[in-house]
């Protein structure tokens, strides 16, 4: 099947915002994984319900530009065509503040392909806020108060390049199931890094590449995407699958920042797998202590710096971290 590639300019605010403080913010938007529900009515969950009323109120406070939603869309089993009840009861009546009727751009998660991934590509022509175009995708946007900084985004479908977990969920993917088509976006994703001259450059996958929870790092990511990062200096990688908040940060110097943003989810996870990256591991955050609770991610780009915050449900701040320009 022919994937297309598809180009988008963010439309960004050009009016400005400051924080509490009263410096100037730049490109606010917010990253969240794992969102998907319940299969089963009311197809929704507390730490669901919680994370979207928080997500909201910091899109009101921050006036964020977008959401990058990086798979589980639907738990557990996807959707079965673009008329699905889950796409009202799931996401738009969950995530239905003014706030959040901003871009949600989307990939697909393992539990998104039980179900049908083409239906959720489908949905973006009937909602106006849902964009998922294609598979894998990647783009661009100016900083709306330096205009002269640029982020570029790609989104890609690690699912299509590492295969699915094995029936019981636990282990690694077992490869991919078309591999022309694997072999097709891993062309396609080296060529976007390789042509990349944004200051910040950002991919975000379903899979993790490291991680200290339940699934651990992705075997198939670390050996063929992290080789990739390094190479033409991502600034940072974001994922979910794990039920956690985490930030990895890579050995090298100047090197990339791995993030995990899957605590959306009633399910907690647990640091099974620290051991392997313990040294690099700066943050590790789940609700194994309160179902109820969930988190995301906010970040504010801005010329000299781009932060990253780990917001949990009741809009405690559980962790910033800094990433510096590329040129820097």
């Amino acid at each position: 099947m022919c994937i297309l590639v598809l180009f988008f300019m963010l439309i960004c605010r050009s009016f400005s915002v400051y924080d509490e403080s009263g410096n100037e913010l730049g490109l606010r938007f917010l990253i969240v994984s794992d969102w998907g529900g319940k299969p089963e009515p009311p197809y929704t969950t507390h730490a669901q319900m919680n994370v979207g009323r928080a997500m909201a109120d910091f899109s009101t406070r921050y006036d964020c530009s977008f959401v990058l939603s990086l798979g589980d869309n639907f738990c557990d089993k996807g959707v079965k065509d673009v008329n699905d009840r889950r796409f009202e009861d799931s996401f738009e009546d969950v995530f239905s503040q003014p706030s959040l009727q901003r871009p949600w751009y989307l990939i697909a998660g393992d539990k998104d392909y039980k179900g049908n991934v083409s239906a959720q590509i489908e949905y973006t022509k009937l909602s106006r806020r849902w964009a998922f175009e294609s598979k894998y995708y990647k783009m661009s946007a100016n900083l709306p108060t330096f205009r002269n900084v640029s982020v570029d985004y790609i989104m890609i479908d690690t699912v299509e390049l590492c295969g699915m977990p094995p029936p019981n969920g636990k282990g690694q993917p077992t490869g991919p199931t078309n591999i022309t088509a694997a072999e097709k976006q891993w062309a396609w994703l080296e060529h976007a890094l390789k042509n990349s001259g944004a200051e910040y450059l950002v991919v975000g996958g379903h899979y993790p590449v490291y991680s200290g929870g339940r699934h651990g790092s992705t075997d198939c990511l670390v050996k063929r995407l992290q080789p990739m990062l390094d190479k033409f200096r991502a600034s940072a990688y974001f994922s979910g699958h794990d039920h956690s908040v985490q930030h990895v940060k890579s050995s090298n110097n100047g090197g990339v920042h791995y993030f995990v943003a899957g605590a959306a989810s009633a399910d907690d996870d647990r640091p099974e797998h620290l051991d392997g990256i313990y040294s690099n591991t700066r943050y590790f955050w789940t609700n194994h202590l309160d179902h109820s609770e969930g988190a995301f991610i906010y970040c504010d780009v801005r010329k000299d710096k781009m932060s990253v915050s780990f917001i949990k449900s009741d809009q405690k701040v559980l962790y910033i971290a800094t990433i510096l320009p590329r040129s820097n």
